[in-house]
């Protein structure tokens, strides 16, 4: 499953990250349609300490080579929030090939995985 990393970033100084959202789309550039959307998530003690995100997907399985999208906002200590970052496009692997006159399924069998997307989001 794919890891969605981003850097907490506020002009006030002594706030601490605090909770992010994460939306992702099945089209790229944010076209489609919502398929998995985190709502409101506190931030562990280590991205706290960190000031960065670092979250894996867990909505519904992905489609193997296809293309998704998606975007974060991240709030500080007392909840005042970013504005959404932009939307960040990113490609599942393509589907695993199955051993040749095997009649066994194929070799790799797990779902797609993308490679780590970063996105750096400011809390205003």
């Amino acid at each position: 499953e794919p890891t969605f990393t981003a850097t907490f970033s506020d002009p006030n100084s002594g706030d601490t990250f605090g909770q992010y959202q994460i939306q992702v789309t099945n089209a790229s550039s944010g076209g489609g349609s919502v398929i998995w959307d985190t709502g409101n998530v506190g931030a562990n003690s280590g991205e706290v300490s960190s000031g960065k995100l670092n979250a894996t997907y867990a909505g519904t399985a992905l489609s193997f080579g296809a293309q998704y999208s998606w975007r974060v906002r991240m709030a500080d200590q007392l909840g005042a929030f970013s504005g959404w970052s932009d939307w960040t496009d990113f490609n599942t692997a393509s589907a695993p090939n199955a051993r040749p006159g095997s009649g066994n399924p194929p070799t790799n069998s797990s779902a797609p995985t993308p490679a780590n997307t970063t996105v750096t989001s400011r809390v205003i």
